[in-house]
This record gives C-alpha cells, structure tokens and sequence, in this order.
C-alpha cells in the first residue's frame, strides 16, 4: 500500500482495512469503570481514504460505485 500511496494513489477498497489499527499497533485495554484504548504505534498512512463497502456476494465489479 505504501508502495502505491508513494506514487499518488491512496484511496484502497479492502475489508481488511476495517481491523486496520488493531492488526497494525501495539495497544493497551484499561477494563472496568473507565475502559480506554491506547494505541502505541503511529503511522504515516494519515492522508489515505479508505471506503468499506458491502454490495453483496453476488454483486458484480461494474455494478459496484465508485468511491
């Protein structure tokens, strides 16, 4: 994904993106009354867009939007 950014393109349609932060960073859970997140890693994907979209399974390429 870098590879492509570097040359302009950041805008990617992928499921595995939905878990991206998770599959990516190092992160601490604090659990009970105040539960909280940290995540210990940062990233230079910052300016990327990413679309997460369900058309179907039986949807076919040229019927899907474009982002």
């Amino acid at each position: 994904m870098k590879y492509y950014a570097h040359f302009g393109a950041k805008e990617f349609i992928k499921d595995y993106f939905r878990n991206y932060h998770w599959n990516m960073s190092d992160v601490i859970f604090n659990l009970g009354r105040n539960p909280q997140i940290r995540y210990h890693n940062t990233h230079d994907e910052a300016d990327w867009t990413v679309t997460l979209l369900d058309t179907g399974a039986e949807t076919q390429t040229g019927d899907r939007p474009a982002a």
